[in-house]
């Protein structure tokens, strides 16, 4: 219809499932502003614009829900997280279809890019102008999360393997891709050592 504005419904879903071995923590939970790093990513979702936030865990789980506010969000257990991002990316499809969830669109978060804010988020949902676009960060010649999907890909992300996240998805429908600068996104937390010093900086 003619004159009528697409308003998405769009889920967003911070992936948190991983060990964080690199940092010998439990990543999710160190300290980040007044809350923790899965807190903040949290919060930044909470305040984009999308219709529900989602949070996939896995590894530590037991330790980590007992520390997430689960006000206005829902926890999805991950049993395979250690096959890799692909899998909570799958795990979320499929709970989608379970519940009989209709999203216009999916907004894959981490929590280790704290310097990304809610309006970088904002921007992502905004820009989910019909089901058949993928909505990117880009970080110069580097593209990634942050990531919106619309719907027309979800069925792609359900039978994604391996542990390559969503670029396959990206890479094979690149006419289909709207570019989002995001240079903050271009920082994530792997060690202590990077932890710590923008911890110091920003946390």
């Amino acid at each position: 219809m003619s004159g009528v504005t697409f308003r998405p419904k769009v889920a967003g879903v911070v992936l948190a499932a991983g060990a964080s071995n690199r940092m010998k923590r439990i990543k999710q939970l160190l300290p980040w502003k007044k809350t923790t790093l899965l807190g903040h990513a949290i919060n930044q979702l909470l305040q984009s614009g999308v219709e529900k936030v989602f949070v996939v865990l896995g590894a530590n789980e037991n330790i980590i829900s007992e520390q997430v506010k689960t006000e206005n969000i829902e926890l999805i257990s991950n049993a395979k997280w250690k096959d890799g991002m692909s899998s909570s990316i799958v795990k979320i499809i499929e709970y989608f279809e379970e519940m009989n969830f209709d999203f216009d669109g999916l907004l894959i978060a981490v929590c280790d890019q704290p310097l990304l804010d809610n309006n970088h988020y904002k921007k992502l949902v905004m820009s989910c102008i019909s089901q058949d676009r993928i909505i990117v960060s880009s970080y110069g010649d580097q593209v990634g999360v942050p990531a919106l999907f619309g719907k027309n890909f979800f069925s792609e992300l359900k039978e994604l393997k391996h542990d390559y996240g969503a670029k396959s998805v990206i890479q094979k429908h690149l006419s289909k891709m709207i570019q989002l600068d995001a240079p903050n996104g271009l920082i994530d937390l792997d060690t202590m050592e990077q932890y710590n010093h923008y911890y110091t900086a920003f946390g």
